[in-house]
């Protein structure tokens, strides 16, 4: 694939275990987009998954100024298993937020980003729902590549009304 890093950071704590895998991967994100060769544009996924429409995302994101976040307004939850985001966003909005997170507290990283994107500008969901095979990271269950039409239903309405974040009082 055009333009991928793979970059690996040795785990030195065993307590980040206890904060949780979100604490962990953003510790190892704000590494990489530290140092001199950080891209100024990038694509975060998840390890052990595979996001089908990779391709087409690619190409939607590739125009700086808009950072893709799907942000789930009733439960104050951005999901961080995919997002596309300006370096220099990331910076000023997110790097070093994660120290916050704390998964034996109920402080999840996902939770943390929520609210360091709350006033954030250029935020938006996800136009098209991301659809992942591969396999989840907490119960190493196989995640199958299925849509699920109540949640493209709700996407494609939010769309239309202008909506930056996701909230699930549409079509309960």
């Amino acid at each position: 694939m055009d333009n991928l890093s793979v970059r690996r950071f040795p785990d030195y704590e065993p307590s980040w275990h206890d904060l949780g895998k979100g604490y962990q991967e953003f510790l190892m994100l704000d590494r990489f987009l530290s140092g001199q060769d950080a891209p100024s544009r990038f694509i975060k996924l998840s390890g052990r998954r595979i996001l089908i429409q990779m391709d087409s995302f690619q190409k939607r994101y590739a125009k700086q100024g808009l950072q893709w976040f799907d942000r789930w307004q009733n439960d104050g939850f951005a999901d961080t298993t995919f997002f596309c985001c300006d370096l220099d966003f990331y910076r000023k909005y997110l790097i070093g937020t994660y120290v916050t997170a704390n998964d034996a507290e109920g402080n999840i990283v996902e939770h943390v980003v929520y609210a360091a994107l709350r006033d954030a500008p250029g935020v938006r969901f996800h136009p098209v729902t991301p659809r992942f095979i591969g396999y989840h990271g907490t119960s190493g269950t196989q995640i199958r590549s299925q849509r699920h039409i109540p949640t493209e239903v709700r996407r494609i309405c939010r769309r239309l009304l202008g909506k930056t974040v996701l909230d699930k009082t549409i079509f309960r």
